[in-house]
């Protein structure tokens, strides 16, 4: 254990009292303020604004002496208006030309590029089904009864076929993403489980995994989801090859082989440490040495608050042993 690592299990070491942090009785001080009414935002300057006027009836504008009243200005009032999505059809009309002397040559203007060929789906149809599916969580069998609804007839299976051709179209991006990730000095990584109902050779019920990779960023993220059928740690051992920096993630046990690998250095979740910390003060009766480390957690937490960082690292190597807390 290096030198400067603070202990939370050896008493014979001389540690900062707990009573010196100053945490659990420390107050707070909320200044005097007074409340300011809600105020609705203004609406953006870049729509499209259509001015409606509305004057006065022609008797209206006589004052009471008899004379008439004359404008002086104008009050704006801003309302809302939505227009639904607009379906057109574009027709590609191609020109069609046959040499009339020999009758032989037949020439036709080529198709311009599509996404999908020989598709109905134009760039703009693409983006907003998937949007409207990996964004708004709306899914395919419901964006078919909207186009029903717009007297449209698009199988919902011809909607599964244009997404799994535009992840392929995508992939480059994802590629540059992923590049982008390997190649930055801070990225997290994490797991979770997944269930898919028709896989070639698996049982529904199977448990399957999707893995999130990420940069450390607050602005400008960019995350890669993968698809994996099992929790093997190959999964992040393949993508973070070459990775050198600081990487980011629980304590699963499928993240060793990246610690042990020169030039990486493993940073832990605080929030999973509390974790297990927590779950002992939930069955011990008796404060103890869980209790005491919560507090040394909760006094990390508030210093970094105080200290108001955009971004602020703390590396502790932890003994997970958690039967030395008892």
């Amino acid at each position: 254990m290096p030198t400067n690592q603070l202990s939370m299990f050896d008493e014979a070491e001389v540690t900062v009292p707990v009573e010196e942090l100053e945490i659990e009785n420390a107050e707070i001080t909320v200044p005097e303020h007074q409340r300011k009414k809600p105020r609705r935002k203004p609406l953006p300057k870049n729509l499209t604004r259509t001015v409606v006027e509305h004057d006065l009836k022609s008797e209206d504008k006589l004052c009471k002496c008899g004379a008439e009243l004359g404008h002086i200005s104008d009050v704006d009032s801003e309302q809302l208006e939505y227009i639904p999505a607009k379906v057109t059809v574009i027709v590609n009309r191609r020109k069609k030309y046959a040499c009339k002397q020999c009758e032989e040559t037949i020439k036709l203007a080529p198709l311009p590029k599509t996404a999908i060929p020989k598709s109905i789906a134009t760039p703009s149809l693409l983006a907003s089904m998937l949007v409207a599916k990996f964004c708004d969580h709306l899914p395919l069998y419901r964006q078919e009864q909207i186009w029903i609804r717009h007297g449209i007839d698009i199988p919902r299976q011809t909607l599964s076929n244009w997404v799994q051709k535009c992840a392929k179209l995508l992939s480059k991006i994802v590629d540059a993403m992923k590049t982008i990730i390997v190649t930055s000095n801070y990225a997290r990584a994490d797991e979770t489980t997944v269930q898919v109902l028709k896989e070639e050779n698996r049982d529904p019920s199977t448990k399957s995994y999707m893995w999130i990779f990420m940069t450390g960023h607050k602005t400008n993220n960019h995350i890669v989801f993968e698809y994996h059928p099992t929790r093997g740690g190959k999964a992040a051992t393949d993508f973070f090859a070459g990775f050198q920096g600081y990487l980011q993630s629980d304590a699963y046990s499928g993240y060793n082989a990246l610690r042990k690998t020169d030039g990486i250095t493993d940073v832990g979740c605080m929030a999973h440490c509390r974790r297990y910390f927590t779950d002992v003060t939930k069955i011990v009766t008796k404060t103890g040495k869980a209790h005491e480390a919560l507090k040394y957690i909760k006094a990390l937490y508030t210093s970094k608050t105080k200290l108001k960082l955009g971004a602020m690292m703390i590396v502790i190597n932890i003994d997970w042993n958690i039967q030395n807390l008892y």
